[in-house]
C-alpha cells in the first residue's frame, strides 16, 4: 500500500491530483474541516483519506521518554505517551517534570497496563 501524509489542505489536493497513493492521511489542525471534501475527491481517485486527532506512542524506557520529549514535535495531534516501564524507574521530581513538559506539548503520559492497545509509533 502506498501511503502519503499531507500537512496542509493544499498539499492534500496536490497528492490527490498528482500522486499514485492508496491512502492519504491528513495531519494538520483544521484537517477535520476538510476531511469530507477531501475524502470525496480522494474517493474519485481511489484514494482513502483519513484524519485523526490522537496518536498512541509506546515508550519502552525512561531514556526513550527523555529523548522523545526533547525533540521538536512534528504533529499537531495529541500524543498519548504510553510508558511500558514503571514510573518508579524515574525519580518522582523527574516524572513530574516530564508530565509538565508533555502537557506543554498537548500530550499525556500514560502509565499502567497497555494490553490490547495498538500503537502508531514506538520510542525506544
Amino acid at each position: 500500500m502506498r501511503r502519503a501524509i499531507a500537512l496542509s489542505k493544499i498539499e492534500a489536493l496536490h497528492v490527490i491530483g498528482c500522486c499514485e497513493v492508496d491512502d492519504l492521511e491528513l495531519d494538520y489542525p483544521t484537517a477535520w474541516r476538510d476531511a469530507v471534501e477531501l475524502g470525496r475527491l480522494g474517493m474519485n481517485q481511489g484514494i482513502r483519506v483519513t484524519t485523526k486527532g490522537t496518536e498512541y506512542v509506546l515508550v519502552t524506557c525512561p531514556n526513550a521518554l527523555l529523548a522523545g520529549l526533547s525533540l521538536e514535535k512534528r504533529t499537531y495531534r495529541q500524543r498519548n505517551l504510553c510508558c511500558s516501564f514503571p514510573k518508579e524507574a524515574l525519580p518522582h521530581e523527574v516524572w513530574k517534570e516530564l508530565q509538565r513538559k508533555a502537557r506543554f506539548f498537548g500530550d499525556i503520559l500514560v502509565d499502567g497496563p497497555l494490553t490490547g492497545m495498538v500503537f502508531d509509533h514506538q520510542w525506544q
